[in-house]
């Protein structure tokens, strides 16, 4: 529905959380290589503060996006992205994983002390995944929940969960 679609979702959910009060507010799949880590910490957090703990938060992984999107001049990319793949954060996994550290108070700034976000609930963390593939495996590791695009490819989302695919579609053509 393009009247809910929205390219700032954390805006929009401000807004929603304003005029509601119980319901939960979250993305179903931030693409984590178009976002810093610390931005998308900081936005849950104070999502999660004004919606009163609210928050979901759904990380996604992007095929078309393998890489980080870096701010800055196009000479400047190679250098950045390279800084990041040093450090384990040019992947999902390594922005996911700072990005829960993050949550967790547990990220190291500038100075060494860990980077306060925040005093609010911590949000709700999900992986959205579309298979078995990376996605599923980091939630699958990381003990956290996972959504998935069962209506962009059911078979490889029925594998992920471990439903024999010939059972559930049989007799249907697929």
């Amino acid at each position: 529905n393009p009247a809910l679609g929205s390219t700032s979702p954390m805006v929009l959910l401000s807004h929603l959380a304003a005029r509601t009060g119980r319901i939960r507010l979250g993305v179903a799949a931030t693409l984590v290589a178009y976002h810093p880590p610390l931005r998308l910490a900081e936005d849950a957090t104070l999502l999660s503060a004004l919606s009163g703990g609210r928050t979901d938060l759904g990380l996604g992984r992007s095929v078309a996006a393998r890489t980080p999107r870096t701010v800055g001049f196009d000479h400047d990319r190679p250098h950045v992205e390279a800084r990041l793949l040093e450090r384990g954060l040019g992947t999902f996994s390594g922005r996911c994983d700072q990005l829960l550290r993050l949550l967790a108070g547990k990220e190291p700034g500038l100075q060494g002390t860990p980077v306060d976000l925040l005093d609010a609930v911590t949000p709700q963390v999900w992986v959205h995944a579309a298979g078995a593939g990376e996605s599923a495996e980091y939630a699958a590791r990381n003990g956290l929940p996972m959504g998935v695009a069962y209506f962009s490819r059911p078979t490889t989302v029925l594998e992920a969960v471990g439903v024999p695919v010939p059972d559930v579609f049989e007799g249907q053509s697929l």
